[in-house]
């Protein structure tokens, strides 16, 4: 005997995805940058340039590593610069986008 499977009466299950908008996606507004993201970005460009000129590559963990380290024993005259850099960029972005509210 051939066992038999009930009729499924319930209704069809809803697509796997959802269909995406046709275009391209809609731009983000950036977040301004805080003195630690200013200070890695200069800082890694200086790094970058220097490994190019010695012929040695270190992973972007270990960069980070280093930049970190390098970021927590910084005076606090160092810190005031990019605290200062990080005011000057917070003011333009709030001329450039108003009413920007950080949304996740």
């Amino acid at each position: 005997m051939v066992a038999t499977k009930p009729f499924d009466h319930s209704p069809p299950s809803p697509p796997l995805h959802h269909a995406h908008p046709v275009g391209p996606p809609p731009q983000k507004i950036p977040r301004p940058r805080n003195p630690w993201i200013i200070y890695r970005s200069e800082r890694l460009a200086q790094m970058k340039e220097q490994m190019t000129q010695e012929g040695k590559l270190k992973t972007q963990a270990s960069i980070s590593k280093d930049l970190a380290y390098d970021w927590a024993h910084e005076p606090a005259t160092v810190k005031a610069v990019y605290a200062k850099k990080s005011e000057i960029e917070r003011a333009e972005h709030k001329l450039k986008y108003p009413g920007y509210k950080y949304d996740p």
